[in-house]
């Protein structure tokens, strides 16, 4: 990323010290200074030598307007956030890692930015469920899990509008979802905006060291999405990290989903569990990717494999999904905790098969 010039203003000589000594170490990308005199601040940012103005909040009775290429922002030691004379307040007692997101939201909306597209050096894996309820997310985590238990650097980008990743991936107070990069993209027109650093202030990351958006507010908000934005979103987050392998879950059915992994993924693993009504709703999506590959030569089955999820019988009935390789079985876990049960299938052997020549 292009380094962010931020001018911090406080006479919070501590807070600065503590501030600037994280950032230095952690994003080098931003280059802090700091001045403890607000007086000449319009001047300031009348001159645009900085993308992104922080005030301490003993200035906030002075009258501060932000500019098109210049962000200004509030530090206040209360924890509600608002906004003073257009200007945004937040709290300046937040980890230093909620700041950055802080600072790189503000950056967002007073720069542009080009984005690569190419996916060079990265894998990805495109999960989908053979039906409701299968546990596509919790799977799907699950191999998040393994592999950045292997020391692999993963994205998880869930185009299921549905799920609720709050449930499986955790450790972060971070607010903001991926519903507010939606708007970003479906407003784009006449404004300003980053996309690169609107979504590098909204991805989160687990304790477990894996990537990811908090799912859309609303189902709705993913609905109001066409391919292209759909598209132009997921090659912004890919590239918004160094992600050795990116993760992503959808409907099968969903015609923006079939476009994404057709020219992206690696893998496709088809969700299923292992019961009589399961095994027709997988004959009809093999039928399906079948078709699609006759249509237009997609190569969907030739990437396509099955895991059954929820086992509970020792054999597995393959007629149903014979044009597609077999992964192996997840067992059905007693634990109700999608996390727990995450954790725990990450451990199995069942994604060696899966692994075998992807480095």
């Amino acid at each position: 990323m292009t380094s962010i010039r931020v001018l911090l203003i406080t006479n919070d000589s501590v807070y600065c010290h503590r501030l600037a000594a994280y950032l230095g170490k952690h994003h080098t990308e931003i280059k802090i200074s700091i001045m403890n005199d607000a007086s000449e601040i319009q001047k300031i940012i009348a001159q645009k030598t900085y993308n992104v103005v922080l005030i301490g909040d003993e200035y906030s009775d002075m009258e501060v307007s932000a500019s098109s290429s210049v962000a200004c922002a509030f530090l206040s030691a209360s924890s509600s956030e608002m906004l003073l004379n257009n200007i945004k307040v937040f709290c300046k007692y937040k980890s230093g890692e909620e700041i950055y997101k802080k600072i790189l939201d503000l950056y967002s909306e007073v720069s542009t930015g080009s984005l690569e597209t190419a996916f060079s050096g990265k894998r990805v894996y495109a999960f989908a469920g053979a039906s409701g309820g299968a546990g596509t997310t919790t799977v799907a985590a699950a191999f998040c899990f393994k592999l950045a238990s292997m020391g692999k650097t993963v994205l998880y980008f869930s185009c299921d509008k549905f799920a609720d990743s709050s449930v499986i991936f955790n450790d972060n107070l971070q607010s903001g979802s991926i519903s507010d990069l939606f708007y970003a993209v479906k407003s784009l027109d006449g404004k300003n905006v980053n996309l690169s650093a609107k979504t590098s202030s909204l991805m989160k990351k687990d304790s477990q060291n894996v990537s990811y958006f908090d799912n859309c507010r609303n189902p709705l908000d993913f609905d109001g999405l066409d391919y292209a934005q759909l598209k132009k979103i997921f090659d912004i987050a890919v590239h918004a990290g160094n992600y050795d392998c990116v993760i992503t879950d959808g409907s099968i059915y969903d015609e923006r989903y079939i476009e994404l992994i057709k020219g992206s993924a690696d893998k496709i693993l088809i969700v299923a569990e292992n019961t009589t009504s399961s095994a027709a709703k997988l004959k009809r999506v093999s039928d399906y990717l079948d078709i699609l590959d006759k249509r237009d030569s997609s190569g969907f089955i030739d990437r396509s494999a099955v895991i059954m999820n929820k086992n509970r019988e020792p054999n597995v009935n393959r007629s149903s999904f014979q044009n597609m390789s077999f992964v192996g079985v997840i067992p059905k876990y007693k634990d109700s905790d999608p996390r727990a049960i995450s954790n725990a299938a990450s451990r199995l052997d069942v994604w060696n098969n899966l692994l075998k020549g992807s480095d």
